[in-house]
């Protein structure tokens, strides 16, 4: 009796250390958001990830928030260290439904940080995300961080993502000789997979300009 008095105090003791560990896990990703939140510069909701899809064809998260604390269509949504998680793509009163980067539908023009190159970076599920359309001349080099680059492309158009936020790193760059592009593999900034809670940003105005009203006709 007495040694197994002393496995189930053992056991108690394992249960309320991963307790604390979560704890502070959870805490650091807090802060993390408040820090984020303070630099970002713009309106944002704090959210809880309250349910994953992850697919051979999808990865999106659901949150517990939506229309109700302000959340549209549209908004782009950051972690800890401001690194781009993707944008919401569902809303209802009380959740919404966020496509991640990795997903293969989702394109952003990023930027690298050191060269200044630019390209389109797109998901591949499982594996790194892909930079592509870079022009060849432009040097890359593994290691390198990749933000967004905020492309503002006239006639109202802006890109649905504010400029500055963290993508992901260079992990392999491919240049296929004789080609005028070349191909760079990325590492996310944002564990997917751990994510607990995120900002989403409300009062970003990208993508294209909203239609005019209609004018208004009067009567005879």
């Amino acid at each position: 009796m007495a040694n197994e008095e002393f496995q189930r105090r053992v056991q108690e003791l394992e249960a309320a250390n991963r307790q604390l560990e979560g704890l502070g896990v959870l805490n650091e990703q807090l802060s993390e958001l408040l820090d984020v939140r303070s630099s970002l510069g713009f309106e944002t909701v704090a959210a809880e990830v309250i349910s994953r899809a992850a697919s051979q064809t999808e990865r999106a998260i659901s949150l517990d928030r939506g229309s109700d604390a302000g959340i549209a269509v549209g908004n782009p949504v950051v972690a800890g260290g401001g690194a781009l998680v993707g944008q919401v793509v569902e809303v209802g009163p009380n959740f919404s439904r966020v496509l991640l980067l990795s997903d293969t539908r989702m394109t952003v023009v990023g930027l690298v940080e050191g060269s200044r190159a630019t390209g389109e970076v797109s998901g591949q599920l499982e594996r790194p995300l892909i930079m592509q359309r870079i022009v060849a001349t432009e040097a890359v080099e593994v290691g390198e961080s990749v933000i967004t680059a905020g492309i503002d492309l006239g006639e109202g158009i802006r890109s649905p993502y504010p400029r500055g936020l963290l993508i992901g790193s260079v992990v392999d760059v491919e240049r296929p000789p004789n080609q005028v592009v070349q191909v760079a593999l990325l590492r996310p900034a944002a564990d997917y997979d751990r994510l607990e809670y995120v900002l989403v940003i409300t009062d970003y105005e990208g993508g294209l300009p909203l239609p005019s009203p209609a004018p208004t006709i009067e009567a005879p």
